[in-house]
């Protein structure tokens, strides 16, 4: 059982696979047999009607595809936005449904741990799945990533979304707004930029809250990243997820300058040290936060705190500029990094898996 204290928190986190239980914080390891699947539930505070409670949130386990054909395989295929099975024997268009998008990650290789959105604009084959266009711009070619044809291996894992997280007003309790966000829940997602959603009882859907209002129900929240939460219900709202735990290390992708939303996309808690930021392609250390890349964590007592790398430590951008190697990235939460240098691109941020399985 995990416990965090935060504005909002993960109230407990149970792994159930053969009666054994994964349990681990920060930089403890532990060791399992197996892949454990299990759920997640994080509690989303009561907000006060004319004002919110904020949380960050991230959903670390990843869900489990049931679809026909072979959902772990070999790679047999590449161009620079597709990959194929010649054995996977999918049903042609099953992975590419926008309502039930679906994520690919290799598994095996350089490429280990990098997770593409596969696109519901372009249907799958029997043996053929495209990337979404949105990874094809971050990711120009597939075939530069080392990937070596007839070795490595992929899975395939149903991608979270805005309505399947966060469901109705009648199934989870979330607070829609009827043809209005007033007083409504508002979720934050980042993809090129800020986006806000809210779920509109009038529609029936999660709209996007600025012009044109677009439906955001199928937004997916990658697992790489996450959504920040604005709760106006005077009660709290309580969110599970079910999945099994990451079991390969992590490649997510952060943008060369600019804003790259992250999350802590596994069930235990890291640190700013652990979660190797300060080792990403290009890292600008500094001597402060105004001459050095940046990140920023969200804490309930404290709000949003900015964080910089000197060269040998994190610190605290405030009056104190405590030293912050240990400052928690709890599980289930996410912050963001902001870069400032002028290279187009991304950059990788490679992360080991924080427990032995």
């Amino acid at each position: 059982m995990l416990n965090h204290q935060h504005k909002f928190s993960v109230a407990y986190l149970a792994i159930a696979c053969l009666g054994m239980c994964l349990v681990a914080t920060e930089a403890q390891t532990t060791s399992v047999s197996t892949v454990p699947n299990g759920y997640f539930t994080l509690t989303i505070p009561a907000g006060f009607t004319t004002s919110s409670s904020i949380s960050a949130l991230s959903f670390p386990l990843q869900g489990i595809a049931t679809a026909p054909g072979q959902m772990i395989g070999v790679i047999t295929g590449l161009t620079a936005n597709t990959i194929t099975n010649s054995n996977a024997g999918w049903t042609a268009a099953q992975l590419s449904v926008p309502a039930t998008p679906y994520l690919l990650q290799i598994t095996s290789g350089t490429a280990a741990g990098r997770t593409f959105l596969l696109s519901t604009n372009t249907a799958n084959t029997a043996t053929t799945v495209t990337l979404d266009p949105n990874d094809s711009i971050k990711t120009p070619d597939l075939t530069a990533l080392g990937i070596v044809v007839g070795t490595d291996t992929y899975q395939i894992i149903p991608a979270d979304t805005i309505s399947g997280i966060f469901g109705t007003p009648a199934t989870t309790g979330v607070v829609g707004g009827a043809g209005s966000s007033a007083n409504a829940d508002l979720i934050t997602v980042f993809t090129s930029g800020w986006n806000v959603y809210y779920y509109d009882t009038n529609a029936n859907h999660w709209l996007r809250l600025a012009q044109p209002h677009t439906q955001g129900d199928n937004i997916v929240i990658r697992p790489d990243s996450g959504v920040i939460f604005n709760r106006f219900g005077n009660t709290a709202l309580t969110i599970t997820v079910a999945g099994q735990v990451p079991s390969i290390a992590r490649q997510a992708l952060v943008a060369n300058n600019g804003v790259t939303l992250f999350s802590n996309s596994w069930p235990v808690d890291q640190t700013l040290t652990t979660s190797n930021i300060q080792n990403l392609p290009g890292w600008l250390s500094g001597a402060s936060a105004s001459v050095a890349d940046t990140v920023v964590l969200f804490n309930s007592v404290t709000g949003w705190r900015i964080y910089y790398y000197n060269g040998t430590h994190w610190i605290w951008s405030g009056p104190t500029h405590a030293i912050s190697d240990s400052i928690a990235i709890p599980a289930g939460s996410i912050g963001y990094i902001t870069k400032q240098g002028t290279a187009s691109g991304y950059g990788v941020l490679t992360q080991a898996l924080p427990y032995s399985l």
